[in-house]
């Protein structure tokens, strides 16, 4: 899907040294499975029934979030700068400590509309819409992706 966002709505590549930040932004998740293996199933339901975030259960259950921990390990293993922010700010676009705003922008579009084709009865993460006017992109464009995979 990043790389969708970036050929058909950028109109370029995605810059090649981060062309698997895309797949890393969401690490913490595999990281928690393998630890809390049914616990972290419960809780990944409980995110899809209840008006909270994953992020918020995640806090209250492992004291540590998916993003906190995805971008600690991605920058143990001293990955790329912008893969720890991808990790990190792909639920928050916006903070002030991003400095690759146009790939964490791209992955924050990215991450919610691949888990809404996947659940679409279930996410509660929000789509900042800010994000489409800040890469200069339109919404539907991006929707017209997600229609075209399905």
């Amino acid at each position: 899907m990043t790389h969708m966002i970036y050929d058909r709505c950028l109109k370029k590549r995605i810059p090649g040294i981060f062309g698997s930040a895309g797949l890393l932004h969401d690490i913490g998740k595999v990281i928690l499975h393998i630890f809390f293996q049914q616990s972290y199933q419960e809780t990944l339901k409980d995110a899809r029934k209840q008006e909270v975030t994953l992020a918020d259960l995640e806090m209250e259950k492992y004291k540590v979030t998916h993003q906190d921990l995805g971008a600690y390990l991605l920058n143990w293993w001293e990955l790329p700068f912008a893969y720890v922010e991808a990790a990190m700010f792909h639920h928050r676009p916006f903070d002030s400590r991003i400095i690759n705003h146009e790939l964490v922008g791209v992955i924050h579009l990215a991450d919610y509309y691949s888990l809404k084709m996947m659940a679409p009865d279930g996410t509660k993460n929000d789509l900042n819409l800010k994000v489409f006017d800040m890469l200069e992109i339109k919404q539907e464009d991006v929707e017209a992706i997600v229609e075209s995979l399905k």
